[in-house]
């Protein structure tokens, strides 16, 4: 039986008013859900708001199943939160919005009753036509079930090891993009919506030829570095292979190559743009 409280009479379990707020005070840190932090004491609102505000706050807080340790929605925030640091920006974001559907899609699953038949369940509900796309879901899945057994020891197995992805075979792409896609791609990055020239237009169409001309993924030409050049070569760092075999590729700076390196300089030197990249944006970041 729960001692009965002394101060903070009438207040919800756990509800405390400090510092002119009510304040919720977890057993142990639950990660806040409108910080991202993990903590003891949550800030609900403040005492001004009143205590239908309040009340509101807490059903939002002990109604979030992410901060329920064990369960999906809580794996996947912590899988974020922890296994992510070592991808590419690009990579994270796009890791962290899979991440959100599936704890949607998991959300009255703890990470022990998760079989291996939910996961192709799972990819054929909603990737049946999108081959792709359900590879990479698996993807993320086999990661945070390894993650869930090696580091969190929610199970022993990981359901995703198991997985028949013969249903979701990708094609090899056949058709490449004739020149004059190229050019007409090209005519149209230096005009807006509003039919007026872009600023960004010539920088962009530094980014087509350079990938164009070295025959690399838009990736790596649009994260190039100017350190990554010398007077003969271009050394790219592929990001599809930087996690596993980290090879380099040279590429020789031919006359044509030159040209686009020498155009994205003068762009920088007119905006006054200082960017460690090649072809930066009007702020100085990576396209």
């Amino acid at each position: 039986m729960n001692r009965r409280r002394k101060t903070h009479r009438g207040m919800p379990k756990r509800v405390y008013q400090r510092h002119g707020a009510f304040y919720f005070y977890a057993p142990s840190k639950l990660r806040n859900p409108w910080t991202g932090k993990m903590q003891t004491w949550i800030r609900l609102c403040s005492m001004d708001d009143g205590e239908p505000a309040m009340y509101s706050k807490l059903g939002e807080l002990l109604g979030n199943k992410s901060l329920v340790d064990g369960t999906m929605p809580s794996l996947c925030a912590d899988w974020k939160d922890r296994k992510l640091n070592r991808f590419s920006e690009e990579v994270q974001k796009e890791y962290r919005r899979m991440a959100d559907v599936i704890a949607t899609a998991f959300e009255d699953y703890t990470v022990a009753q998760v079989t291996t038949k939910d996961c192709p369940d799972f990819l054929r509900d909603n990737f049946r036509a999108k081959h792709n796309t359900a590879q990479k879901y698996a993807n993320v899945l086999r990661k945070m079930f390894k993650f869930a057994v090696s580091e969190r020891g929610f199970r022993q197995d990981n359901p995703c090891d198991q997985l028949d992805l013969s249903d979701y075979q990708t094609k090899r792409r056949e058709v490449l993009l004739a020149h004059a896609a190229i050019k007409a791609i090209r005519d149209a990055a230096l005009i807006g919506k509003d039919g007026l020239p872009t600023e960004s237009g010539p920088m962009f169409q530094c980014i087509v030829d350079m990938s164009y001309l070295v025959w690399q993924r838009a990736i790596d030409a649009r994260m190039l570095l100017e350190t990554q050049i010398t007077d003969t070569t271009i050394r790219f760092k592929p990001s599809k292979t930087a996690g596993t075999s980290g090879k380099v590729l040279d590429v020789e700076i031919t006359p044509q190559i030159r040209a686009v390196i020498d155009r994205a300089k003068t762009i920088k030197k007119k905006y006054l743009i200082i960017s460690p990249y090649l072809f930066p944006t009007q702020k100085g970041g990576a396209y």
